[in-house]
């Protein structure tokens, strides 16, 4: 099966991650050459994928009320890889940073984790089969193109996944408006496996029960938490702050 990806970033660094196979290119007819565009067509002509200029109704009619900045491809389906795969590459390294979403529903929301997560070095992400959203070509968008650079897998079962995780060497770190420990004092284990729970509902129960360690973000305003893109962006950084301090990066 095919998808519509859109957008300069996600196009330009799913050719730079060569994990998709290209079918077919499009840009806008009106639109200038530019550094980007001519290393996409260069890209494009050494894989042998047919270019076409097109005009604004193309798009319109294909992509209604999309940002589309006048690009277009079609291209094989996102590359998950399987846990089962993953994990076995992360044994011998000392320290590795694994990412778990615990049903994420908002497009946006989980391009801004992945474009965090693939920012701050984040080896993996988890994210749930059902009730949350995957890896479409929204979420490749709102992650500017950071999603085709990280291992991403789908988990029918995210409690059994952490047990897996925790079973190779990883410590499970949740967060949590009542714990204790403060994520920007906290000691990050080497191989950490980050738990962070759905918009509004948060992890669920047996989730929750499974994190090793509870963090939370002190916060001096009347809101009392952050989105859980947000959350993500300050936990995956205070991570990497912890590991470029000790030099296990």
């Amino acid at each position: 099966m095919t998808e519509l990806l859109y957008g300069k970033n996600p196009i330009l660094e799913a050719l730079r991650a060569g994990r998709r196979k290209f079918h077919r290119f499009f840009h806008l007819n009106t639109a200038k050459s530019d550094p980007q565009l001519e290393e996409a067509l260069a890209h494009f002509a050494r894989l042998g994928v047919r270019c076409s200029a097109v005009g604004r109704d193309w798009f319109e009619g294909k992509l209604p009320g999309i940002l589309a900045q006048g690009w277009a491809a079609e291209a094989g389906e996102y590359p998950y890889v399987e846990l089962e795969t993953l994990l076995p590459k992360l044994s011998e390294k000392k320290t590795a940073l694994l990412l778990a979403l615990d049903q994420v529903q908002d497009p946006q929301n989980l391009g801004a984790i992945l474009r965090s997560a693939e920012g701050c070095g984040a080896d993996g992400v988890l994210i749930c089969t059902d009730r949350a959203t995957h890896v479409t070509p929204a979420v490749c968008k709102a992650s500017a193109g950071a999603s085709e650079h990280l291992r991403v897998t789908k988990v029918v079962n995210l409690a059994r996944a952490i047990e897996a995780c925790k079973e190779a060497g990883f410590w499970s770190v949740g967060t949590s408006l009542e714990a204790k420990e403060d994520a920007l004092a906290f000691d990050w284990p080497a191989k950490t496996l980050l738990v962070l729970g759905s918009e509004g509902k948060g992890m669920r129960r047996l989730i929750h029960e499974k994190c090793d360690f509870l963090i939370r973000l002190p916060l001096l305003g009347k809101i009392s938490s952050l989105n859980v893109a947000a959350t993500a962006a300050v936990c995956l950084y205070e991570n990497l702050k912890s590991r470029s301090k000790s030099g296990r990066e």
